[in-house]
């Protein structure tokens, strides 16, 4: 964000750029460990952004990285998520958006399983992609609609597939929501 020098608009300018900063350096040093080649085409990484959602101070966004590394058979693509709010000028976790002691990501993943299932890859090994542990669910955005969880590809169905994106309605986590945390608005 231009414009402005608000501590929150500073610390929120770092974390993007801190994020942005890791994914460029980890990608930086896997491709130098590659053996130069005389007809090399070289190593790749392009980063993009889309905001999915921002409401009120409720920032939403999703980075797809798409990297090549010389001498692959093909490219790869990942995702990474950010949700940020602004007002209290921290990042969000998954569990900020929900009452404690509530077992969030097992309603997540059954929702999430459950839409996954009506396609006609999603089996044998691929269940273990959404079974309901943090890392299978790091990828989460809010939304207007509901909370959009990216699975990368391979994660819940072939390459071929491509990353899954399922969008939980917030009606199916009403009795979960933490009214007075980040998605307490959707209640209201």
């Amino acid at each position: 964000l231009t414009g402005s020098d608000d501590p929150r608009v500073v610390a929120f300018n770092q974390r993007l750029n801190d994020l942005i900063t890791k994914e460029v350096d980890t990608w930086r040093q896997s491709f130098q460990q590659l053996q130069v080649t005389p007809n090399s085409t070289g190593s790749t990484l392009d980063v993009k952004y889309t905001l999915v959602s921002q409401v009120g101070d409720l920032w939403s966004f999703k980075f797809d990285s798409a990297f090549y590394a010389d001498g692959a058979a093909h490219p790869g693509l990942n995702s990474m998520t950010l949700n940020y709010d602004l007002a209290q000028g921290r990042e969000l976790t998954l569990s900020d958006l929900f009452l404690p002691n509530t077992n969030y990501l097992e309603t997540i993943s059954n929702y999430c399983v459950a839409e996954l299932s009506k396609q006609q890859f999603f089996d044998g090994p691929f269940v273990e992609g959404a079974k309901p542990t943090p890392e299978n669910y790091r990828n989460w955005n809010i939304t207007p609609d509901g909370l959009m969880i990216t699975f990368d590809a391979y994660q819940v169905g072939p390459g071929a597939a491509g990353p899954q994106q399922v969008t939980v309605p917030y009606s199916e986590l009403t009795s979960i929501i933490n009214p007075q945390g980040p998605l307490g608005i959707v209640l209201r």
